[in-house]
Order: C-alpha cells, then sequence, then structure tokens
C-alpha cells in the first residue's frame, strides 16, 4: 500500500488569507465616471425571442396574402390571359394533365378535351405557384386527389403549363381522362357568351339612325317625239330656237329610307310633240264661176304644258330606281301653222292645190286654243340611276284624256293624246341633315 501525498495549494492558501486593501478614495472616483460613461448593461435574452415571433408572423401574413391572390378569379383569369393557359372546371374525379415529354397544346372547340401529366410538369410552374399551388391530379380509374408532399390539396381550376416540342408544334395527349374547357368565364380566351371576348359567336350589330329626311335638286330634261308625233324647232313665241326648252327643272324628294323615297317635280314651258299636220280647223270657199277652192287651214306644230309630277320610287337593287306615279299638266302656250291655199281646176278636169300663205305663231289667243283642253293628269312610270348625287333617269307619261277632239268638216274629226317620253339628269344641291350626318 502505497503512501499518497495530499494535493494541496500552498499558494492558493496563502492568497485566499490576505484580505483585499481598501479602495482608495481616488480609485472609486474612477469607478463611478466609468459606470456613468461607459454603463455595463444586462444581457436581454428575451428581445431575440420577440424579433424572431415578429419575423414569423410577417412570413405567416405574405404566404396568406399570396394564397388570396391566387384563388381570387379576377387575378387567376389575368394570369391565364397572360399566360395564354385554358382554364378547366371540372368535378373532383376529372383529371387534367399534361403530358411533359410531349409538353404540347393544341387549340379546339368549345368542349374539347385537354388532359395534362402531373407527373412530368415543368417544375418552373408549379415553383411558381408555391409549396401549396402545386398541380391537382386525380386518377381516372379511382376518382383520388392527390396531393402533394407538404399534404394540401390541389386546386380545382387547374393551371396548365406548356413546353415547346423541337419541332415547334403542340400535341395533347388524347389518351387520358377529359376535362371541360371553361367557355363561361368571362375572361376566359375561349369565351363564346362574353360580348367582349376574342371569339364570340356572333358579332353585335351597330343600330344606325333611320336614314329619312329631305332633299333638294336642279336638272334638267330631253323630250323625244312618240309614235306618229314629228319634232319641232319652233319656240313657245313662235320662232326658231328651242333654248327656252331647256329651263331648269327643280326637284324635292323626301326619303323614307335609302330605299324609299317620294319626289316632286316643276316643269316650266314643257314642249310636247304633236302628231304632223295635226288639223284644227279649215274653212273652204268656192268659187262657181271659175270652179276654184279657197281654204284657210291651221296645223298645230307645238304645244308647251305647265308639269307637275309626283311619283314613289322603290330601290330593288343599289343604285337603282323603279318609280310610278301621276302628272298635273296645264296648257300654257302653242304653235301653229296658219296657211291658206286654192284649189284650181285645169283643162282636163283636174284639180291641183296652190299654198297661198303660211305663217307659224302663238295661237294662244285664238279661237282654236280655247277648244284644246287645257288641263289633264297623265300616268307616268320612271326608272333611274344614281350616283354620288347624280341621277341619270328614263321616264314616260301617258295621259288619261285627250286633249283635241274637234269636228274640222262634216266627214272629219280630230282626235290626239299626249304622250312624251324624257331622259333627265338631276343633281342634289342640297341634303337634309339628318341625312348629311348619316354614314354612307
Amino acid at each position: 500500500m502505497s503512501d499518497q501525498k495530499e494535493n494541496r495549494n500552498t499558494w492558493e492558501e496563502a492568497l485566499g488569507g490576505l484580505e483585499t486593501p481598501p479602495l482608495s478614495a481616488s480609485w472609486k472616483a474612477m469607478e463611478g465616471l466609468l459606470d456613468r460613461e461607459m454603463p455595463v448593461r444586462p444581457r436581454r435574452r428575451g428581445w431575440k425571442w420577440l424579433w424572431l415571433l415578429l419575423l414569423l408572423l410577417l412570413v405567416g401574413v405574405c404566404n396568406l396574402y399570396r394564397g388570396d391572390r391566387r384563388s381570387s378569379p379576377a387575378i387567376s383569369t389575368k394570369r391565364e390571359a397572360q399566360s395564354s393557359v385554358g382554364r378547366t372546371e371540372g368535378n373532383a374525379g376529372d383529371v387534367a394533365r399534361f403530358d411533359g415529354a410531349a409538353g404540347s397544346r393544341e387549340a379546339g372547340t368549345t368542349g374539347s378535351a385537354v388532359q395534362t401529366d402531373a407527373e412530368t410538369a415543368e417544375p418552373a410552374r408549379a415553383g411558381s405557384r408555391g409549396k401549396t399551388g402545386r398541380v391537382a391530379t386525380s386518377d381516372a380509374g379511382t376518382g383520388v386527389e392527390v396531393q402533394d408532399a407538404g399534404g394540401a390539396a390541389a386546386k380545382k381550376d387547374t393551371v396548365f403549363t406548356q413546353q415547346k416540342t423541337d419541332s415547334g408544334k403542340a400535341k395533347l395527349d388524347t389518351t387520358r381522362t377529359v376535362a371541360k374547357l371553361d367557355t363561361t368565364h368571362p375572361g376566359s380566351k375561349l369565351d363564346t357568351t362574353h360580348p367582349g371576348s376574342k371569339i364570340t359567336a356572333k358579332k353585335e350589330k351597330k343600330t344606325e339612325p333611320p336614314y329619312r329626311g329631305f332633299t333638294a335638286g336642279i336638272g334638267l330634261n330631253q323630250f323625244f317625239p312618240v309614235g306618229p308625233q314629228a319634232s319641232s324647232n319652233f319656240n313657245s313665241s313662235g320662232t326658231n330656237g328651242t333654248i327656252t326648252d331647256y329651263l331648269p327643272v327643280p326637284q324635292l324628294r323626301y326619303f323614307f329610307s335609302r330605299k324609299l323615297y317620294v319626289e316632286m317635280e316643276a316643269q316650266f314651258n314643257t314642249p310636247q310633240y304633236t302628231s304632223k299636220n295635226l288639223l284644227a280647223s279649215q274653212q273652204v270657199t268656192r268659187d262657181s264661176a271659175t270652179g276654184s277652192q279657197q281654204s284657210s287651214s291651221v296645223f298645230i306644230k307645238k304645244l308647251f304644258y305647265f308639269n307637275l309630277p309626283v311619283s314613289v320610287h322603290y330601290s330593288p337593287v343599289k343604285g337603282l330606281y323603279v318609280g310610278a306615279g301621276l302628272e298635273y299638266a296645264k296648257l300654257t302656250n302653242g304653235v301653229a301653222d296658219f296657211s291658206q291655199g286654192a284649189r284650181f281646176q285645169n283643162s282636163t278636169g283636174g284639180f291641183y292645190d296652190t299654198v297661198l300663205t303660211s305663217k307659224i305663231v302663238s295661237f294662244k289667243g285664238d279661237s282654236i286654243y280655247q277648244k284644246l283642253r287645257t288641263h289633264e293628269w297623265r300616268l307616268l312610270g320612271d326608272v333611274d340611276y344614281q350616283w354620288k348625287g347624280f341621277t341619270l333617269g328614263l321616264r314616260y307619261n301617258w295621259a288619261l284624256n285627250k286633249f283635241i277632239n274637234l269636228q274640222v268638216s262634216g266627214t272629219q274629226v280630230t282626235q290626239a293624246r299626249n304622250s312624251s317620253l324624257q331622259l333627265y339628269l338631276r343633281y342634289t344641291i342640297w341634303r337634309q341633315r339628318s341625312l348629311r350626318n348619316s354614314p354612307k
């Protein structure tokens, strides 16, 4: 048994037995100054836990805000429109899968099948949605929802991801379970019911104000002889010259629509051709001594009327109008050939005629003028074509009554009815404001 030496520290015992010398006044003053200028504060470990709790609370609020934005239909619709991704709404058992290997997409009609493969979906898209925003899938056979690693249930509104293939084309995997496309959401690109969508079933028709109002124009007429009528180059004064036959014709129209309007005109000093050698009167005197005869005859050459036609026009084809109406005509003047002739008997017993005098003058003040019908009604038919304010038309009118019905002699009666054919050109010089502002 060996002896063990006691482990004793003599210096510790020596120092422990010594008393601390009292501090002098200068050291006490220095200690007070240091405590005042450089105070030693106790450690407060509780503040660290408080800051940590505040940080965790801030992270939770941010995650909650992000979740609300994802679940908002307006935000999800905007993201779908920006990423050109279709939105689906289906039952819990429906599956929306993208084939990640093909990464394809194919545009179709409303109600077409869309499928995705969640196992190979683009991870970057899922990362952008967050840990709780993983794409929802379900097994086609069992209809069981698949949850992510965090245990969060997948959303029904699936956001599809898209990857381009090597060929640049996209194809849909049509062998998996079908999910219906959302075609009723107002923000969807395939919205066929919302009027503001890019693809709509019918375009809305713009309602235009009715084309209704007055127009005024002016034009010229050119008359032609019809049937047995003969042309005449005399004016209403009985002299040569037909410039007065082309007085401007004012015109007024009222449009009920673009296809229907009523027209009224005022035609002044309108020429009316008559039959050749139309005999109005004849007086015969006989000379019993010589056996000759003398005659005074009046042949009407041309009449002049004031016409007031009113017609209704309809357009079966754009720019082309057909019309019909009634025309009031008042006789204002006329020219006739006043001639005197003689019939002589020759030595063989035959007769020959000789014109002694002939003069064409106005017969308005003559008794023959009073024997003619000075007022009459006529039927008219019209066809015209309109282009940029110009109207080119053709009109035919036919009187309802005979303007002359005279017993010239015991065996001769003169009868005639007016009719005329005219080619006219009109130009619209004024339109009502409602027609000027109407779109063409």
